[in-house]
């Protein structure tokens, strides 16, 4: 008799909870947020901004970076420096030591986000909201000047792609299309920057000044010989769809530009 109690009581409650399936799971877990929650909050774009902020390279910088020590500006011979062992011979292509190309794209990938989204926060004015797209923008410009310098033309984002998304099929941008393309954004941010800054937290952030910094630097690249037509070898530089991606024609205005 208890067994057959058991079983009915079994059997109801599966019936409820086929009834009412959807309410009963249709719920955000604890703890995690969702996308109207995120982008109403001035807390939570704070700290999507802070996280764009993290793909730079900050600690370490004489110790975790490959450019010094595999050059000739110097020998770095103590062991507690990743360089050393690479100096020595011992790494291979499976080796991701200086490897910034994903983080930098993650990054990029959350500035494009909030400029799209960035509106739907009313706790963040009008004037705010510009200045915050304008710190998206000079960091878009900046991850993507850091790795043109380090890989040389790359792919150029254009919007938010779905993570199944076949990037495979995305090409490379020529050079100077990615230098014109930087300088873009980062006209565009001074223009959308405060004058000064609102207070002195925020010293430390990119204003006007910054992005007139930065974009001398990349269009003086740009203009050197290593870039400006100096290489005959970057003929056969190309996509597979044949588009060069290193000019070999020697262009003055990059020179104007850059002055």
């Amino acid at each position: 008799m208890k067994d057959k109690i058991k079983i009915l009581f079994i059997s109801l409650l599966g019936a409820l909870l086929m009834l009412s399936g959807c309410d009963f799971l249709d719920i955000e877990p604890h703890g995690e947020l969702d996308d109207k929650a995120v982008w109403s909050s001035k807390i939570q774009v704070d700290k999507i901004m802070a996280s764009m902020y993290s793909a730079m390279d900050v600690l370490n910088l004489h110790q975790d970076e490959p450019w010094v020590g595999l050059s000739d500006e110097c020998d770095l011979a103590w062991a507690v420096y990743s360089t050393f062992s690479k100096n020595l011979g011992n790494w291979s292509e499976y080796d991701t030591f200086g490897d910034k190309y994903e983080r930098k794209y993650q990054a990029i990938r959350q500035t494009l986000e909030l400029e799209q989204n960035i509106h739907r926060c009313t706790e963040i004015g009008a004037i705010e909201q510009r200045n915050y797209i304008a710190e998206a923008r000079f960091l878009r410009a900046y991850y993507y000047w850091q790795l043109l310098r380090q890989y040389g033309p790359i792919v150029l984002m254009d919007d938010v792609y779905s993570y199944n998304s076949d990037f495979s099929q995305f090409m490379r941008s020529p050079y100077d299309e990615c230098v014109d393309h930087i300088v873009d954004l980062l006209k565009q941010a001074e223009e959308g920057f405060y004058d000064d800054f609102p207070s002195a937290t925020d010293i430390a952030r990119p204003r006007k000044i910054t992005c007139k910094a930065l974009k001398s630097i990349v269009l003086h690249h740009a203009a050197s010989p290593q870039f400006n037509g100096g290489y005959a070898k970057y003929a056969n530089f190309k996509n597979p769809d044949g588009v060069q991606l290193i000019s070999t024609t020697y262009d003055e205005n990059k020179w104007k530009k850059a002055a």
